[in-house]
């Protein structure tokens, strides 16, 4: 499947892509512009890798202006020389650009030949691209990434290769649990940005399984005893709410409640599967690119428990668990013959 913006490289960075695997181009910088990948800048090798890193790297950003910086190293692979590919995104960026530049680098990473790259980071700040920051993050990745001969020649042993079997699992479950990552279009982006900013308070979204992408269906003022109005019944939806204390109380705050509702009649098994596996990776873009910090999740299967008593009872679970306690226990029931022991009390 593909889950990317759909931006390709323009033809004049197909060329510069060529020119880059000769060994003459020690950076690029590449931006996107008119909705396709542009090379911006392009400078030459000159002396080490080292040296020309001390002089380019900090110089091809600009301040609060997303872009890829591809830096070539003077190592080789099977295909050629090793790049470092740089996705450096200021956390003030735009809410679009933020997403436009997520989810067109692999796309980039695959055009200019994903054998090529050795590594490839995320920064947030100029400052980042600096020779010592880029020095640091280079031997964190080699540290990681060493693995002694002497570890290889002992998966012959059947104890060790049991550990390692289970560690390798272990990671691609928790790679596979990642899920299914749809980008999210502009409207939709609009949709939580407003809401991240308490001009409404309700979005709902859905997935586009044709198109691959998480689209708006609806965004406004709801008050929260007519949410389950706005849910359909045979069609799959996520859901934000947001959830202000009385304005009188002396801790006014929003709680932010996410929800996908998941009919049992009207979807095929599959649009609820997709649901379900694209919930996760969609939420990381939300918090982590939106700003959006959720404070709930649930999952309902019937629009008829979306009432003003669900969204309270969120509000405020604590409460709840306290009033519990001062429930009085039901006395002990009489019976004849030797107490059962699942009846006592543990002490």
């Amino acid at each position: 499947m593909s889950h990317q913006s759909g931006i390709r490289a323009s033809a004049e960075l197909i060329h510069t892509f060529n020119e880059c695997k000769n060994g003459s181009v020690r950076l690029l910088k590449v931006v996107i512009k008119h909705e396709q990948l542009i090379g911006e800048i392009t400078y030459p090798s000159r002396q080490t890798w080292a040296e020309d890193a001390r002089q380019y790297l900090n110089s091809s950003l600009v301040a609060n202006k997303p872009c890829y910086v591809l830096f070539r190293l003077d190592t080789s692979c099977t295909v050629g020389f090793e790049w470092l590919l740089f996705s450096f995104v200021p956390d003030n960026a735009p809410v679009r650009e933020r997403m436009l530049y997520a989810s067109t680098k692999a796309t980039l990473k695959q055009e200019f030949g994903p054998g090529c790259i050795r590594h490839d980071f995320h920064i947030t700040k100029p400052d980042d691209m600096q020779f010592a920051t880029m020095e640091r993050l280079l031997q964190e990745k080699s540290s990681q990434n060493v693995v002694s001969s002497a570890n290889m020649e002992n998966l012959d042993d059947p104890e060790v290769n049991h550990h390692q079997s289970s560690v390798a699992y272990a990671a691609y479950d928790k790679a596979v649990s990642r899920g299914v990552r749809f980008p999210i279009d502009r409207d939709a982006l609009d949709a939580l940005g407003r809401l991240r900013d308490d001009c409404i308070n309700y979005v709902q979204l859905s997935v586009d399984i044709l198109n691959e992408a998480v689209k708006l269906e609806e965004a406004g003022q709801v008050p929260c005893d007519q949410v389950k109005m706005h849910i359909p019944t045979n069609r799959p939806r996520y859901h934000f709410y947001a959830l202000r204390r009385d304005a009188a109380n002396a801790s006014p705050i929003v709680l932010v409640i996410f929800f996908y509702t998941l009919p049992s009649e009207g979807s095929s098994i599959k649009e609820r599967m997709l649901y379900s596996t694209c919930k996760g990776p969609f939420l990381e873009t939300v918090e982590d690119v939106v700003g959006i910090r959720i404070q709930r999740k649930v999952e309902v299967d019937s629009k008829e428990t979306i009432d003003e008593k669900f969204f309270l009872d969120l509000f405020a679970p604590s409460s709840a668990k306290d009033s519990a306690k001062f429930l009085k226990p039901k006395g002990p029931i009489r019976q004849r013959g030797q107490r059962r022991l699942n009846n006592l009390t543990p002490t």
